[in-house]
């Protein structure tokens, strides 16, 4: 006799499927948090301007900050840091993200984080301007000059002149304006998708393991089918 099999029947419920959606990416932000680290975000200096600013936004004094001081917090780091970087810091990301990273690091859901969940996403959110930096000089000092002599050149205008030094400011100025933010755009890119490449090669035993009791309940109502005994006893 076999024993009596458990069938999960599960409902197609819309907002089930989107709060798995959620957390699948409340996940990859998680990852996101522990490895996004270079030696600016790690240095004492951006630890003690970190968190000189959350006890800024910690207005109410119970140590931690809702999910809009901790933008205004990125914000207010951003505008420190660039009196220091330069424009390179002047290039915070969108609210949304921070609003993501806000979700991963909340994890008892209270709707404020604590100084160390802070500094973390902090970490996260400026880690890139090292890189940007780097890029901005090679572009102002290398890019930029090369580039706009070589087009001024193929425009035959005589060498020395005053219009062939207005013409290679002006382009030069826009070939500026307009590479630095699409290069911008690109590292952060490379670097997210570099990122969650590095999450996705995680061996199993390192992943989290879905909570099973909590998608049972989610997922629907359990049926136990009934033995074959109890089957046949119902056609008698």
């Amino acid at each position: 006799m076999s024993d009596a099999k458990a069938v999960a029947v599960t409902t197609n419920n819309p907002e089930k499927m989107n709060k798995k959606a959620s957390n699948k990416k409340i996940n990859k932000t998680k990852a996101l948090l522990e490895k996004s680290k270079n030696v600016l975000t790690e240095s004492k200096p951006f630890q003690m301007m970190v968190e000189s600013t959350f006890k800024s936004m910690d207005r109410g004094g119970n140590g931690q900050v809702s999910k809009e001081e901790l933008y205004t917090g990125l914000l207010l780091v951003h505008l420190k840091l660039a009196k220091f970087a330069g424009a390179a810091a002047c290039y915070p990301p969108e609210k949304s993200v921070c609003d993501n990273l806000f979700d991963a690091a909340d994890h008892d859901k209270s709707g404020g984080i604590d100084k160390e969940e802070f500094v973390a996403i902090m970490g996260v959110c400026c880690a890139q301007i090292l890189t940007r930096m780097m890029f901005y000089y090679l572009i102002l000092l290398l890019f930029v000059p090369y580039f706009s002599a070589n087009i001024v050149d193929l425009l035959m205008i005589p060498n020395g002149s005053y219009l062939e030094y207005t013409l290679e400011t002006i382009i030069g100025f826009a070939m500026f304006y307009i590479a630095v933010p699409v290069v911008w755009d690109f590292v952060d890119d490379l670097s997210r998708s570099k990122l969650e490449k590095k999450d996705a090669k995680k061996p199993p035993q390192e992943l989290e393991a879905p909570d099973l009791h909590d998608e049972e309940e989610d997922d629907g109502e359990v049926i136990e089918a009934p033995s074959k005994d109890e089957a046949e006893k119902k056609v008698d």
